[in-house]
């Protein structure tokens, strides 16, 4: 049996469609160290991004995604500490010649 041709989208099985799931999360004190305590924390989907549906497209956006993650782990930990460096205020530098060259 064919499928007609068409976009296919389907009900999150994560959050049944809500869009929406309930996730344990360390409660962290006034310092921001983490302590023993743990809530309950509603948060958007990562799966559907909290649209609740997911489409054959998006399952193709994903794969994708996770296989640009792991062929350039180097750019990943880099897009990381950037992003760290970011939060905290100051602002990064470029990177010279030599750096580059060392990450492909």
């Amino acid at each position: 049996m064919a499928l007609p041709w068409g976009e296919y989208t389907f009900t999150c099985t994560d959050c049944h469609g809500d869009g929406n799931v309930q996730y344990v999360q360390a409660v962290v004190d006034e310092i921001g160290d983490e302590t023993d305590e743990a809530e309950l924390v509603w948060g958007k989907c990562e799966d559907c991004r909290g649209e609740g549906t997911v489409s054959v497209a998006s399952i193709y956006r994903a794969l994708a995604e996770h296989a640009k993650r792991e062929a350039y782990p180097e750019a990943v930990e880099q897009a990381h500490a950037d992003f760290a460096t970011l939060n905290s205020g100051e602002v990064p530098q470029p990177r010279t010649e030599a750096q580059a060259l060392k990450s492909r």
